[in-house]
């Protein structure tokens, strides 16, 4: 990207134009940045302060930028401006960031003899070195050697290269792919300067404190919102934040902070660290701010001191939010801040201060660690007289267990008319396979012998669930609707396989009182099935072949369907075919001519 124009980024500063930022940060002047500072210090409009947090929230690594970042935070720590001093030290401590990597350590010594060489060996082994060596030179000298690998952490040399004063006025300026490729690889000021600008940046929040306890709580809880979950991706950078580090864990005892950064304890790591924040007694006389400071933090390491500080020294206050605030905890996507949020709804006196409708719209995401607290939350708390017949029935129909199961128990609790009934019957398409049993089971035992029982087991048996259409054969064959030839007859037209397969089973019962192309079709649907119904196949044959016994006149309409059997490559098919044809013969001897023309290669 070639380098900025100083004249636009004016103009565009003068309009408080919001490509002002990035236009800045392509300009690499240090003079005229460092004389902009002031201007654009002391300039109070909203955009253009704005713009101040928004460079400060981008890496601190644009090229020959160091007088620009160095008088700002200057005048904004001269000025007392905390908010502003606190995007500092946020943006200070993600300049830093030390790393583990392993290294060889070796020891090595010289042994007048061999067996000496041997037993210093033997105690550097038990100290963990291997690739032992040992060599004999010079006839009595004897040299051993070996090593071990050794995690040690390490602060990488980021700081961005710059000429001397003399050097710059012979070299020409860099390019701007050499310029960009040192803003990749390289952040503001020596390593030792970030180290004391951040150590700077918290002196003036360490002194706020000694002056004025609740303004050092209000404006660390600002700057701690800035942080992000990125900044804390592992326990070494969690440490590498001075700022947050000292406002969050300033008196844990298993931490030590020498000038460089804070360090673990030796024998102590991650589980170990324990809250325990500056100022702790003033963090707890203002519950508001902690509370603010949960809601808005970008980071999980902030949200879990924000729960910790308002389950341990601010519990009274947090249950007497009103349960819309406490709702508003159980949405955060944060699962820590739910449970919080939960936890206190748990024990709230009323819910019915909100309407229903604010909680069953919360049953329509996908966190199930959240659905399954609400719905048992709704189950145990919820009225069901508030809630309507259709909401109870689009929640039962859900996929999600618990909000199925929540629907279920709404479902149960109501009393129904006849006109509730085409609505109930839509619960044969419900989602939930967990819970279709029991709500199969409940509508059969609800509906099951009143005047609506032909249309709920037909409904179950056109249900897109094999469960529901299981359920719904039992109940027709236990019911009085399997006498009824208008329900064979509506079956008979369905489009699943294994109703069609049942059916064929059944209907040698049934067949007489059936439509004889109704039923010639459901004999054809069988007999062409390709991957399923093998166990059916044989039975249908047998019935295609006992009605053209019984009734002759069909034989010319029936005969191929029994060819499909007599022609089929599966044992038991061809050869209930085959049987078909011979007692066909045998029975009807008037049909041979007929059945030798439609099976040319038998001998009949």
């Amino acid at each position: 990207m070639a380098a900025g124009s100083w004249a636009l980024v004016e103009e565009l500063f003068t309009r408080g134009d919001a490509a002002f930022g990035s236009e800045l940060r392509r300009v690499h002047a240090p003079e005229q940045l460092g004389a902009f500072a002031a201007r654009w210090f002391a300039d109070k409009r909203p955009v253009a302060r704005q713009a101040l947090f928004d460079y400060l929230g981008q890496p601190l690594n644009c090229y020959r930028h160091e007088p620009l970042v160095k008088r700002l935070f200057k005048l904004a720590e001269t000025a007392g401006d905390d908010e502003l001093v606190g995007a500092f030290l946020v943006a200070f401590d993600r300049s830093i960031r030390r790393l583990r990597k392993q290294i060889q350590r070796t020891k090595y010594e010289n042994f007048p003899t061999r067996a000496a060489a041997e037993g210093a060996v033997r105690a550097w082994e038990a100290e963990g070195f291997r690739n032992v060596s040992i060599q004999t030179y010079a006839g009595n000298r004897t040299f051993a050697y070996a090593s071990k690998p050794v995690e040690v952490v390490v602060t990488p040399n980021t700081a961005m290269p710059r000429l001397a004063a003399a050097q710059r006025k012979r070299v020409e300026k860099p390019g701007d792919w050499f310029r960009e490729r040192l803003e990749r690889r390289h952040v503001l000021f020596s390593l030792p300067t970030r180290r004391y600008l951040r150590r700077r940046a918290w002196r003036y929040f360490r002194r706020l404190g000694k002056t004025d306890p609740l303004r050092y709580v209000r404006a660390v809880a600002v700057f701690l919102a800035r942080y992000r979950d990125a900044d804390v991706d592992s326990d070494l950078h969690l440490l590498d934040n001075w700022g947050l580090t000292h406002a969050l864990f300033h008196n844990c005892p298993a931490l030590v902070r020498p000038a460089r950064g804070w360090e673990f304890v030796p024998g102590k790591g991650l589980a170990d660290l324990a809250f325990a924040p500056r100022l702790e007694t003033a963090w707890a006389a203002k519950p508001e701010w902690v509370f603010d400071l949960l809601t808005d933090a970008n980071c999980r390491t902030v949200r879990l001191f924000a729960v910790w500080l308002l389950r341990t020294k601010c519990d009274e206050w947090l249950r007497q939010r009103p349960v819309g605030t406490l709702l508003r905890l159980a949405d955060h996507a944060d699962p820590d801040v739910a449970a919080l949020g939960f936890d206190l709804l748990e024990a709230a006196p009323d819910l019915s201060v909100l309407p229903v409708s604010e909680w069953l719209r919360r049953l329509d995401g996908d966190d199930l660690e959240k659905l399954t607290r609400l719905s048992d939350l709704l189950v145990r708390r919820l009225d069901p007289a508030r809630v309507g017949r259709d909401d109870a029935i689009r929640l039962a129909a859900y996929r999600s267990r618990p909000v199925a199961v929540l629907g279920l128990t709404l479902l149960k609790a109501r009393a129904y008319a006849a006109d509730d009934v085409p609505q109930l019957l839509t619960l044969a398409q419900a989602e939930c396979p967990a819970v279709r049993p029991d709500l199969t089971a409940w509508l059969r035992g609800l509906l099951g012998g009143s005047l609506s029982e032909a249309a709920a087991v037909l409904d179950f048996l056109d249900s897109k669930h094999a469960d529901v259409r299981r359920a719904g054969w039992a109940w027709l064959l236990d019911s009085p609707t399997k006498d009824d030839p208008d329900v064979w007859h509506k079956l008979m037209e369905s489009p699943y396989d294994d109703v069609r397969q049942r059916l064929g089973d059944q209907l040698t019962s049934i067949a007489g009182g059936a439509n004889p192309a109704t039923v010639r079709q459901l004999w054809a649907t069988i007999l062409l099935a390709v991957h399923r119904g093998g166990r059916q196949k044989p039975g249908v044959v047998a019935q295609v072949v006992r009605q053209m016994i019984d009734d002759p006149g069909q034989v010319a309409s029936l005969l191929p369907l029994l060819a499909v059997a007599v022609r089929s490559l599966r044992g038991p098919e061809f050869r209930a075919g085959l049987t078909g044809v011979v007692a066909l013969g045998e029975t009807r001897p008037e049909l041979l001519p007929l059945i030798r023309r439609q099976f040319p290669e038998l001998t009949v």
